[in-house]
């Protein structure tokens, strides 16, 4: 029996199983809830204070290092509610969006043992639990709407699927490149998506530069001249060489060449014929793979993505998920490291914070080339039939 017919023949749920389910969900939401509680305020957290309170207290809202959007800058009115709101919020989001995905995964897919890439990417992940849940960084917020954008285009919503794009897009820039690659599937283009993002986009912007002035243009300036970060590659070829020579120009024009990156491969998701979700994970995992502030926490939303992969019920897909997980297991053991093992990789382990970047470079790279390789030889897969 093939895959298509699996999954034609398979039942929908009972009601009983879609109970225990539901159940199931709301319990591990409210038990991360209660974990991401107890945590407290940590790392870059004590900074979006620091900066939402200064916008509180009626300072411009981009005044110090503030290098993200107009809807982070929004979560500052949430203070009054308690220091802690805006991470219950963020948190509480990605993990309802988290609950939608799994339900649409049992859904689809049934507990088959492809489901085992859910389990190691999201649940069980450490980088998952320590950015998403110990920390409640806005890149929860980035992976909720990817997950929102993901379910919607699924459902046939595909302007409401940019829509979502683009409000990840006004917490941190990068996500906005992601809309022409889940506007594209298999050579056609989904403009009703591209102008949902777009005008989202353009109009959120807009009102943020009538209201703050040029602070939205510092941030996206700030973001262009930020150093080299930990996985990335150029922050140990610079603990190697130092700034100067070749490292020093790859920094320097780094967002020409992740754009270029970028572009080339919507380019091979076009030439290939990739589903859209394909070409999302595609183009997620070569932008930062080149991208300069290689900070772990921009990878949280790339391991819901690595699920959203199960959705597709195709063969391609489901390969492609196989293939990323040693990037997943990777980002958990550099996460466990940084975050139980080591103060943060500085004294102590400190050679991972120098060299790290080559072992992530090398595993990126190692995925994304499984990606490609395993979409192009299945380009022919779907061809038109000629009458």
């Amino acid at each position: 029996m093939t895959v298509t017919e699996q999954l034609a023949a398979k039942k929908p749920l009972k009601t009983w199983q879609t109970g225990l389910l539901a159940g199931v969900l709301i319990i591990g939401t409210l038990v991360l809830l209660k974990y991401c509680q107890s945590a407290g305020i940590r790392h870059d957290y004590n900074r979006y204070l620091d900066q939402w309170r200064q916008i509180l207290n009626g300072a411009p809202p981009w005044a110090s290092d503030n290098a993200y959007g107009p809807i982070h800058t929004l979560l500052a009115y949430l203070l009054p509610f308690g220091k802690m709101a805006p991470k219950y919020f963020m948190v509480g989001l990605m993990l309802i969006a988290n609950g939608l995905m799994v339900y649409e995964l049992v859904l689809q897919r049934g507990l088959v043992k492809i489901q085992l890439v859910y389990l190691l990417a999201v649940p069980t992940n450490i980088l998952f639990l320590g950015i998403g849940i110990i920390y409640g960084l806005n890149d929860t917020l980035v992976a909720a709407f990817l997950i929102f954008a993901v379910l919607l285009m699924r459902h046939k919503h595909p302007f409401a699927a940019g829509v979502m794009i683009a409000l990840a897009g006004l917490v941190k820039y990068y996500p906005l490149a992601l809309l022409p690659f889940i506007a594209l599937d298999e050579r056609k283009i989904n403009w009703r998506t591209i102008a949902g993002g777009l005008i989202v986009f353009g109009a959120g912007y807009l009102a943020a530069l009538a209201v703050w002035g040029k602070g939205p243009l510092t941030a996206i300036f700030f973001n262009t001249t930020r150093d080299a970060k930990l996985l990335s590659v150029l922050a140990s070829l610079q603990s190697v060489f130092g700034d100067g020579g070749i490292t020093g120009f790859l920094i320097q024009y780094n967002v020409l060449f992740m754009g270029l990156g970028v572009a080339l491969t919507l380019l091979f998701a076009w030439v290939n014929r990739l589903a859209w979700m394909e070409g999302v994970v595609a183009g997620y995992l070569v932008m930062l793979m080149l991208y300069k502030v290689g900070n772990q926490q921009f990878y949280l939303p790339v391991l819901f993505m690595v699920s959203c992969l199960l959705l597709l019920n195709r063969k391609t897909a489901d390969r492609m998920a196989v293939a990323l997980i040693p990037l997943v297991l990777f980002l958990s053991l550099y996460q466990y490291g940084y975050l139980f093992a080591s103060d943060q990789y500085r004294s102590e382990l400190a050679w991972v914070r120098a060299y790290g970047g080559f072992i992530a470079f090398a595993v990126n790279l190692a995925s994304v080339t499984a990606v490609l390789w395993i979409t192009h030889r299945q380009k022919n897969r779907l061809k038109p039939v000629v009458t």
